[in-house]
């Protein structure tokens, strides 16, 4: 009886640390606030009023450029409604100038990793790349 709870509890650990590791090998999007719809642009200063966000794959190419569609929309709160936004597609990475307190949380939340950058969009996911 023992032997067999042991190999139960034996068979469940490694199932969830077979799925940890899968998750984290998992390549996500990164996402680039940004002034412009181009890797010319500039990085926004806050992700919740960046006029765009620009996606990449991991390899550094250009997915997707799409406007915030809560830009204008909100005062308070658009950091937050962003951070859902980009997680529904399956960002993983946001980079913007800064973060504050509050979406830094959500993001934590969403697992999805700020990284602070100032600079133009391309230099920005050169530099993600290179880090990772």
């Amino acid at each position: 009886m023992k032997r067999a709870i042991l190999v139960g509890a034996w068979i469940i650990l490694l199932s969830l640390s077979v799925g940890a590791f899968a998750a984290e090998d998992t390549p996500g999007t990164i996402a680039i606030a940004a002034d412009g719809s181009t890797p010319m642009a500039s990085v926004s200063r806050q992700a919740g009023f960046s006029p765009f966000f620009l996606l990449f794959d991991q390899q550094g190419t250009l997915i997707e450029a799409t406007r915030n569609p809560f830009k204008g929309e909100m005062v308070y709160g658009s950091g937050k409604a962003v951070v859902r936004f980009l997680a529904e597609r399956g960002v993983t990475v946001i980079v913007a100038e800064v973060f504050g307190k509050g979406i830094r949380e959500v993001m934590a939340s969403k697992g999805i990793m700020p990284i602070e950058f100032k600079g133009n969009a391309g230099e920005a996911i050169r530099g993600v790349l290179r880090s990772k």
